[in-house]
């Protein structure tokens, strides 16, 4: 139980610096893909109820491109 709690902290945090990026950004183009990576981000996370989508091939590797993507923002921005 003390790893699935430290795995939903990492989701939690990595959502609420997107959400911090998207409303700290003024730019448009760059509010649309942050939002569209949290979209994605939230729908893998409330599928990752069983611990088993992030770990899927296809999954993984657009979870991971939109996390490098989301700190890259969230470290311009903010």
């Amino acid at each position: 139980t003390i790893g699935l709690i430290i795995y939903m902290i990492l989701l939690f945090l990595l959502f609420k610096m997107g959400i911090n990026a998207y409303f700290a950004s003024n730019d448009v183009q760059t509010k649309n893909i942050i939002s569209a990576i949290l979209c994605t981000f939230f729908s893998i996370i409330v599928a990752n109820y069983a611990q088993e989508v992030i770990t899927m091939y296809p999954t993984n590797i657009l979870f991971y491109t939109g996390m490098g993507i989301l700190a890259s923002y969230h470290k311009k921005i903010v």
